[in-house]
């Protein structure tokens, strides 16, 4: 997955880097450091990113992320979809 995909997968799927961050388990930074080239994208976190993205096209419209006044993302079906993928690929409890 380059960049570019990554960008615009998140971008599609409308959640914030941050947000991807915090499904994926890593920090904020890694996903810049992704989308800006200056760190690879691993294999198994390529897969969660897959996973995420699959998983959160299959919530209904209106269950998605939706962008909170104050900046953030309101998430109600999708923090259960974060756990479980982080459940299975990183042993999360």
């Amino acid at each position: 997955m380059t960049a570019a995909e990554l960008r615009w997968l998140r971008s599609g799927l409308g959640i914030s880097q941050k947000q991807l961050a915090n499904m994926l388990g890593v920090t904020n930074r890694t996903v810049i450091r992704w989308e800006a080239e200056s760190t690879p994208i691993g294999l198994r976190h390529e897969r969660a990113i897959h996973d995420v993205a699959t998983e959160l096209r299959s919530i209904p419209a209106h269950e998605r992320p939706q962008r909170d006044p104050r900046g953030g993302l309101r998430l109600r079906a999708v923090d259960s979809v974060v756990l479980e993928t982080r459940r299975v690929f990183f042993g999360d409890e």
